[in-house]
Formats: C-alpha cells, sequence, structure tokens
C-alpha cells in the first residue's frame, strides 16, 4: 500500500493505491483464466483463501471516515459486447459479496483502446489510455 506523498499530490489525483495481489505467473494464469475461460470458481476460492489478508491490506480503507468502494475498470462497450463479461466487474463483484464493501460506478470508459496485454512497450501503454476514461458524478472525499 502506498500513498501519494503531500508534495506530490495533484488536485483530482490518485490518493493512495493498494495491490491486494502481487502480480506474479500464477495470478497471470488465473486472470487469463477468468478472462478467456470463464473460471470465475477459482477467483471465488483465492478470495476465500486469503481473504484474511485481504482485508488486513484493506484494513487503513475501512476505518477511514469515508469507507472504500470498489470499481472495476469498465470495458469500452465494443469489447464488452465481444467478450460478453467484464473480467474486472466479476472480481469486484465476488470481492463485494465475501468482504461486504460496496461498489460504485464513478469511472466511465469513452474511448476504445488497444487491448493492453497486447502493448508492451511503457510509454506506449500509458498512451494507450489516455484520454479512456471519464469521472461520472462527484468523487470528493471517496476512497
Amino acid at each position: 500500500m502506498g500513498q501519494t506523498h503531500q508534495e506530490c499530490a495533484k488536485p483530482g489525483g490518485i490518493d493512495a493505491l493498494i495491490a491486494i495481489f502481487k502480480y506474479n505467473n500464477l495470478l497471470k494464469k488465473i486472470i487469463k483464466n477468468i478472462k478467456y475461460r470463464l473460471a470465475s470458481d477459482i477467483l471465488e476460492e483465492l478470495i476465500l483463501m486469503r481473504r484474511e489478508q485481504i482485508i488486513g491490506k484493506l484494513s487503513f480503507f475501512l476505518k477511514t471516515a469515508s469507507p472504500p468502494l470498489l470499481q472495476a475498470i469498465p470495458l469500452h462497450k465494443m469489447r464488452q459486447r465481444q467478450r460478453g463479461f467484464n473480467q474486472a466487474q466479476e472480481i469486484v463483484k465476488k470481492l463485494q459479496r465475501l468482504l461486504s464493501i460496496p461498489t460504485c460506478d464513478f469511472l466511465i470508459r469513452v474511448k476504445n483502446t488497444f487491448p493492453q496485454a497486447q502493448v508492451t512497450d511503457r510509454t506506449e501503454r500509458l498512451n494507450n489510455v489516455q484520454g479512456a476514461f471519464s469521472i461520472s458524478g462527484d468523487v470528493t472525499n471517496k476512497s
């Protein structure tokens, strides 16, 4: 978990970021199976196995005046129709159900981008998602 240093903070920028899983080869395989084989049962098992560690990592946010909300990264409507589901949304649904953390839909996908998994250069990845999202609603004091 990391919080943005006061001098580095930007208006409307990220205040803090937390990763509940370390992205490694095993997690990469799990995500690919969820994404391309609809293997969501394995995700639920993973969350159940790591429930206490996840809650531990989220405990800082669970104790704040503004309780955390879960937000899936939205797909563009065309990609959503192609795939039939959004794996990030499936992950959020399972986390919400197992951890009782409410969800939100503040983030809106406004630009259809090239799949990030197929972009290897860091600068190209950043350029690819530039302007791809907008915010809908008031996110002031939201975690």
